[in-house]
């Protein structure tokens, strides 16, 4: 009960900040669309800095919403084959397979899966 809880506030709070994120996404959008109209109303008195300013808004509201949805990951990224640990581990386990053969084929196999290319659309 009390994980469910702490899930649903979570939730709610990534709502929150979601929604909060789209409020401000949207001022800057209206703050675009302003300038975009005097341009057609009044061009002289048009303000391209101004339009330009809510253009980065805009950009940076939908960057980090886009963050928060977890379709942009930021920091360091790290491929574990690579690394000596995993050639170790990886050496291993198919040491002690050795004595079962079929059992060992099948391992590696799944084994050199986790090496292949990971296709971003297929998952």
């Amino acid at each position: 009960m009390l994980a469910a809880s702490e899930e649903a506030r979570e939730f709610a709070c990534a709502e929150t900040i979601m929604g909060q994120i789209e409020g401000l996404r949207d001022s800057a959008l209206r703050i675009l669309h302003k300038a975009e109209q005097s341009w057609e109303d009044t061009p002289e008195a048009y303000d391209p800095e101004t339009a330009l300013k809510a253009i980065r808004e805009a950009r940076g509201c939908v960057e980090l919403m886009a963050k928060v949805a977890g379709e942009i990951k930021d920091g360091p990224t790290f491929n574990v084959t690579l690394s000596a640990e995993w050639v170790q581990v990886q050496s291993i386990i198919l040491g002690a397979l050795s004595a079962h053969p079929e059992a060992r084929v099948a391992v590696a196999g799944a084994l050199k899966q986790l090496e292949a290319p990971v296709d971003a659309d297929a998952a």
